[in-house]
């Protein structure tokens, strides 16, 4: 592993990786029960309105499971959804993270 990363370029793939998922979250951050976005390289959260916010949110579980259900584990903490995608994830995996992810929201907020 260590011998991966004195010879391959990961940075730059991270860093790559981290701006091609902000351009993905926008998409996310557009949906009306969004707000509170923030990103910090590959790891980036977002809250979702919820009649209860907080760590004991009911909505947190409800959207685990709706990302689960379209194959996709995605950390929610309360009403905040955190994604932290491995450094091998390509561009049409992201596309369907967000894509599970957006759908879990509408299904959550409907």
């Amino acid at each position: 592993n260590l011998a991966i990363w004195h010879e391959e370029p990961v940075l730059e793939r991270v860093a790559l990786l981290g701006r091609r998922q902000a351009e993905r979250l926008e998409r996310i951050v557009a949906h009306p029960a969004v707000g509170g976005a923030r990103q910090l390289g590959t790891i980036a959260a977002f809250k979702i309105a919820a009649p209860t916010s907080g760590y004991l949110s009911a909505i947190a579980p409800r959207v685990m499971a709706l990302c689960r259900e379209r194959g996709v584990l995605l950390r929610p903490l309360g009403n905040t959804v955190y994604v932290m995608p491995p450094y091998c994830i390509g561009q049409t995996d992201i596309d369907f993270m967000v894509d599970a992810a957006l759908g879990a929201v509408d299904a959550a907020t409907a």
